[in-house]
């Protein structure tokens, strides 16, 4: 069925499938505690990095990122990853000295509050991922900060389809670190983008995006915090549209791709943007909360 047909005042029941990393942690936060999203379920990939068909473990995966992007991008992604609850906890304490709690909570907190199934899957596209979905009457999926490329074949089982939050501003920057390759580029402007998924990958046609400014002091780090916290901004006006057969979409153009779609960052692009003053991430942003998070949570 076409993206919006048929669905005109249809109850809405997304599913959000992430990555168990710092980014989807606020995302989720922000549309669970602050927007009252009720989710059908939220599934939590279990899958690391995955080529020509093996799914290597979370210790193999970064070895393989340590000889790709080197040692420093391998232990930033370490830290999104395994370090999220104890930044959420450093941001908590400090953010109560301050008098402005921000109040975050952990995966397993959000879904036990708010009463959603929270799920863990190997491989997204699985037979046992579609019936965890299936199961929890879920009609359209969500997906924000995704590890793995969820394929059109799998969307195209639920009633409303299947929907990408990326954080750039598509058509340009599709891929695995857009905010590594924004700042890289050193490019003003930066933003989110909530599309459809197709075939391609990042290039299903958009249903909501807006644009932010990159700062001069922005990390890969604090761009992605911003461009992810903006896509789950737009997402509720996106679901409401959705829900109503009203979302209005556009083809994107690939044919006027600046900035096309990478991978992850090759070691010696890694060094480049080093040397360009670029930061993965600085030990301030870990230890104090961005004055953006008390903008979006307060």
């Amino acid at each position: 069925m076409p993206e919006n047909a048929n669905a005109l005042d249809r109850e809405i029941r997304p599913v959000f499938i992430a990555y168990p990393a710092i980014y989807s942690l606020l995302m989720l936060n922000y549309l669970v505690g602050k927007k009252k999203i009720k989710f059908a379920g939220i599934i939590l990939s279990r899958s690391h990095i995955t080529m020509k068909g093996i799914k290597f473990s979370f210790l193999e995966s970064f070895y393989i990122l340590c000889k790709k992007c080197g040692l420093a991008y391998a232990l930033y992604m370490f830290f999104i990853i395994k370090g999220s609850l104890l930044v959420i906890t450093i941001w908590n304490l400090i953010s109560r000295l301050k008098r402005c709690p921000l109040k975050l909570k952990t995966f397993n907190r959000i879904a036990k509050e708010a009463h959603i199934p929270i799920l863990k899957a190997k491989s997204i596209n699985s037979p046992r991922a579609v019936n965890l979905m299936k199961a929890v009457g879920a009609n359209i999926i969500v997906s924000g900060y995704n590890n793995q490329i969820l394929r059109y074949r799998i969307c195209k089982q639920f009633a409303l389809r299947g929907i990408n939050i990326h954080n750039a501003y598509l058509p340009d920057f599709g891929g695995l670190d857009a905010a590594f390759e924004t700042l890289y580029q050193g490019v003003a402007k930066s933003g989110a983008t909530i599309h459809y998924i197709d075939k391609g990958v990042d290039t299903g046609k958009i249903i909501s995006q807006e644009k932010i400014l990159v700062k001069p002091e922005d990390t890969v780090f604090s761009l992605n915090i911003r461009q992810w916290l903006k896509g789950a901004q737009l997402l509720p006006a996106v679901l409401t549209a959705i829900a109503a057969g009203k979302a209005e979409i556009q083809k994107q153009d690939m044919s006027q791709v600046k900035y096309p779609y990478r991978s992850f960052p090759e070691k010696t692009r890694v060094k480049q943007a080093a040397k360009k003053g670029s930061r993965l991430v600085l030990l301030r942003e870990i230890i104090l909360p961005g004055p953006y998070l008390y903008q979006v949570f307060k």
